[in-house]
């Protein structure tokens, strides 16, 4: 199975955010094609947008000029990965 993890760092919040708020416009579907089944983040992952389905998992997640995306075919990897964010 294919896990990608991206760690993007910006010299501020204000282009995290504008950032973060482009990449939610187009997620989930750039990286994961098909319904996604659920959207509730689950317990233990900071507060960011979770999408899981059939064809794979998708986790963002923004803290100051900090963005984090995972994306995977396994699910279970994909929640795995987005765990140890600090």
């Amino acid at each position: 199975q294919r896990v990608a993890a991206w760690h993007f760092a910006w010299d501020t919040s204000q282009a995290a955010v504008a950032f973060y708020r482009r990449l939610l416009d187009v997620l989930p579907r750039a990286l994961v094609p098909r319904l996604m089944a659920d959207t509730t983040t689950p317990f233990g992952l900071p507060r960011g947008h979770w999408w899981a389905g059939r064809q794979g998992a998708v986790f963002a997640y923004r803290r100051g000029a900090q963005v984090w995306l995972i994306w995977g075919a396994d699910g279970e990897a994909v929640r795995e990965i987005a765990s140890v964010i600090p």
